[in-house]
């Protein structure tokens, strides 16, 4: 469920929306590897048959401003347990007791959500804690194919989308710029679980909402699957 949330320090009264300039940013230099390291994975899910535990390849990389991490998980019984895994390193805190109203400074709110496209599923998390005069988003997301066997590889997409007057959007270290729209894309990853982390992403001026839209493109074949996340924070709904 959604809770009102996000703070204005002016009143609707102050006049029209302030439309600013889309501002794209795509994933263009080759990703560079931070670490690998050998996971223990017990299966997950509702189709699970096995109960025994085996390690996975878990691959770190940083990619134009973003953490990203991919397992090499060919058996599907194991994908979901690895997407668990990513949302952990992602610092997903799960739902908990939230503020009820507009945040004062300090205050946080919460959200998630899951989308499905056939064999493909989306999660993404995303947490708002109010400034004194912006907006300070921190969050994950996450995408399998859980189909039988391996997908071509997945793309992962990050956007946002912000109404208000006068708003801006910094989205360091190698990300940032100013207006009412961002994204991100990463790099091809040749597995079949993949996510990514951000923090610092901070809105300034009065904002009405932040709209989060994010999925991973997973390809296989021909086909494209695009199971697509959306969060939205706003103080008037």
């Amino acid at each position: 469920c959604m809770k009102k949330m996000l703070k204005s320090a002016l009143a609707l009264a102050m006049g029209a929306v302030m439309i600013m300039p889309v501002t794209a940013f795509a994933a263009e230099d080759e990703p560079t590897l931070i670490s690998t390291q050998e996971v223990a994975l017990s299966p997950s899910g509702a189709n699970t048959r096995s109960a025994e535990t085996k390690e996975f390849t878990l691959s770190t990389y940083e990619d134009n401003g973003r953490t990203v991490y991919s397992f090499d998980v060919e058996d599907e019984e194991y994908r979901q347990a690895a997407m668990e895994y990513i949302n952990e390193l992602t610092g997903d805190p799960g739902p908990t007791p939230q503020t009820r109203g507009i945040l004062q400074p300090g205050e946080s709110e919460y959200h998630n959500d899951t989308q499905y496209d056939g064999d493909a599923m989306s999660y993404a998390w995303k947490r708002n804690t109010a400034g004194q005069t912006d907006n300070n988003f921190e969050g994950g997301q996450s995408s399998l194919w859980s189909g039988s066997g391996n997908c071509d590889y997945i793309v992962l997409n990050q956007g946002i989308s912000v109404s208000g007057i006068a708003v801006s959007i910094s989205w360091p270290p190698s990300v940032s710029g100013s207006g009412s729209s961002a994204s991100w894309q990463s790099q091809p990853v040749y597995d079949n679980v993949a996510g990514a982390s951000f923090n610092g992403l901070v809105v300034g001026g009065t904002a009405f909402s932040c709209t989060f839209s994010e999925n991973g493109d997973v390809y296989v074949g021909s086909r494209i699957y695009r199971p697509t996340t959306t969060i939205k924070f706003s103080y008037f709904s």
